[in-house]
């Protein structure tokens, strides 16, 4: 699992702190449970729309971050696994 956690931090490197911190949360990858994103919202005190944007966001930058696409295919087989 250890593993796993260097592998996503390293892949989600091109990503600013607070697009981590909502796919971290929005998808569980620390283990927990993933939030939904009224949850998500709550606990930073902006609207779903926002952190929707912003996982929007996110995942665009992903796709087109310098990484194998190996991957940026397994993380986000992992997130989506998560849902």
């Amino acid at each position: 699992m250890l593993e796993l956690q260097e592998r996503i931090s390293s892949i989600m490197s091109c990503l600013t702190l607070e697009e981590k911190v909502v796919l971290t949360n929005r998808f569980g990858l620390e283990g927990s449970k993933g939030l939904t994103l009224s949850d998500t919202g709550k606990i930073y005190g902006v609207s779903r729309e926002s952190i929707r944007l912003t996982e929007k966001r996110a995942l665009e930058k992903l796709s087109n971050c310098e990484i194998e696409s190996t991957q940026y295919e397994r993380l986000l087989a992992a997130i989506l696994s998560r849902r």
